[in-house]
């Protein structure tokens, strides 16, 4: 790397370094720089200086740049802020040890600096130094003075995602979005884990509280495209097509375009309509009586209705019972594809939302809580003909923040034979 690319870097890395290094690589967030005036020094000095080596470095010149940080340590040699920002321009210009030194200089001088140590956390992150990284980022999220522990969560999230490790990189930025639900870079990350997991609707309701909060780029909206098109919701994705040509006409996301698929069917019900079928066909083979079989063949008049009736209940019943059990799992495991899918089309919400805001508050609550634990107890299936049943239970309910305990009952059809919530009360 040239010393003009090292500079160029620099420039853009700094605005976004300085405020907890939350910059995200593939969504280029605009963060507002936090404020670099502390209570640490009363050296006017050497604050005027900081301030405007930073001020030269945004602009392009190094040179002032680094004579006013210089001029900043001469006046006050004390000030954790300049070793700081000093650590920010050795690692843009690739001096790592000068970098790593200077960040330890301002921990050194006040270890409870979040800025200092999210910073000091990034760069270690760059250096894979993961283990290291997220002691530092834990250490300023547990900072009592901390007025944004989040930030630290997000940036210790985006580290562990950026090499790979998804499942760790989930819970900090699930942890910082129960902190503050507006962290859009949380947001956005959790938006594209999901839909690279295809848990298509998840991916969707966290790109939705996004949008509420933020305005959409060209990256957020080429996902919303891809999210879109997997849930098979043609006016979703055109809609989202035409913001994308229309605001960002020359990005490299509008020339992405042609490479997207087309779109697609909604693949999540059929595959749990399969799974239920397997299970049913299972749990029937098991019950044959070969004898039996082989005896009603040979004389189908001795064939009594009755208990065929019987078994064809029974057999309804096991599979209320598993379509049961699948809604209860995926609602525990936060898995809002799963939960989503025990429900019909032909599902009519109460309070007269429509089906779309009724799946994103749905989507939102399942979302929300740090972990969630579902119960039944006393489960009765009354059978309402060959293709309905009612289904009632107390239903014991546990979050993080909230808990309940109520009776529950459920009206289900059947559906090309498999069993879906129609009705709930």
């Amino acid at each position: 790397m040239d010393k003009s690319k090292k500079i160029t870097f620099l420039f853009m890395m700094i605005p976004f370094m300085l405020t907890a290094c939350m910059n995200d690589d593939m969504y280029n967030e605009n963060i507002r720089p936090s404020e670099i005036r502390e209570s640490q020094t009363t050296n006017e000095v050497a604050l005027t200086n900081l301030n405007l080596g930073i001020a030269y470095l945004k602009e392009g010149d190094y040179n002032k740049a680094l004579e006013k940080i210089k001029r900043s340590l001469s006046a006050d040699p004390n000030y954790g802020p300049t070793y700081n920002v000093l650590g920010l321009l050795y690692q843009g210009l690739g001096d790592y040890n000068k970098a790593e030194k200077n960040f330890k200089k301002a921990i050194s001088i006040n270890n409870l600096d979040s800025s200092s140590l999210n910073n000091y956390g990034n760069f270690l992150c760059t250096q894979n130094r993961l283990d290291e990284a997220e002691k530092v980022f834990l250490k300023a999220a547990k900072n009592p003075l901390y007025e944004s522990p989040e930030t630290a969560l997000t940036n210790a999230g985006q580290c562990l995602y950026q090499n790979g490790q998804i499942e760790n990189s989930k819970e900090y930025f699930r942890e910082a979005l129960q902190l503050n639900p507006t962290i859009t870079q949380a947001l956005i990350k959790m938006s594209e884990i999901n839909f690279n997991e295809k848990e298509y609707l998840s991916a969707r309701a966290y790109l939705q509280r996004y949008e509420e909060i933020a305005p959409h780029n060209a990256k957020t909206l080429l996902l919303g495209i891809k999210i879109e098109n997997n849930l098979g919701d043609q006016d979703a994705a055109s809609s989202y097509d035409l913001l994308l040509k229309n605001s960002f006409p020359d990005s490299d996301e509008v020339a992405s375009l042609k490479n997207t698929s087309t779109v697609k069917k909604k693949e999540v019900v059929e595959k749990n309509n399969l799974e239920n079928k397997d299970l049913i066909t299972k749990k029937t083979n098991l019950n044959v009586n070969p004898k039996r079989t082989e005896s009603t063949d040979t004389s189908s008049d001795n064939v009594n209705p009755k208990r065929t009736e019987s078994t064809d209940t029974s057999s309804d019943k096991d599979a209320i019972q598993i379509s049961i059990n699948k809604w209860i799992n995926a609602w525990s495991s936060q898995d809002v594809d799963g939960y989503l899918a025990s429900y019909a089309d032909e599902f009519i919400p109460s309070k007269g939302l429509s089906n779309k805001k009724w799946e994103r508050e749905r989507a939102n609550r399942l979302l929300a809580p740090g972990y969630i634990k579902v119960t039944l107890s006393g489960l009765k299936i009354d059978m309402r003909g060959e293709n309905y049943a009612k289904v009632s239970f107390m239903q014991k309910y546990q979050s993080d923040t909230y808990k309940d305990r109520m009776k529950k009952e459920l009206l289900l059809q059947k559906i090309n034979e498999v069993w879906l919530i129609i009705k709930e009360n």
